[in-house]
């Protein structure tokens, strides 16, 4: 098991987890993982070849990220 100590270079404000596929996402107002990867506000933790790391989610948004809801295999934010 991961720790995600990796972690973001900012506020994380809210958490959701999607039981389907066990996928963590964090909204907030950060602008990349403490490892470099780009997520705009929005990110999800996964695992890989390379290891488990913090991931944009699409192009991420403009904005910080206060509310998180998965309906339908949808991620709602606000």
């Amino acid at each position: 098991a991961e720790d995600m100590d990796s972690g973001l270079n900012g506020t994380v404000n809210v958490i959701a987890v999607d039981p389907n596929t066990q996928e963590v996402y964090a909204g907030g107002s950060f602008t990349q993982s403490t490892s470099g990867n780009s997520c705009s506000n929005i990110a999800v933790w996964i695992s890989g070849f390379a290891g488990y790391d913090w991931i944009s989610v699409g192009n991420g948004v403009n904005g910080a990220v206060y509310a998180m809801m998965l309906h339908n295999n949808k991620l709602y934010v606000g």
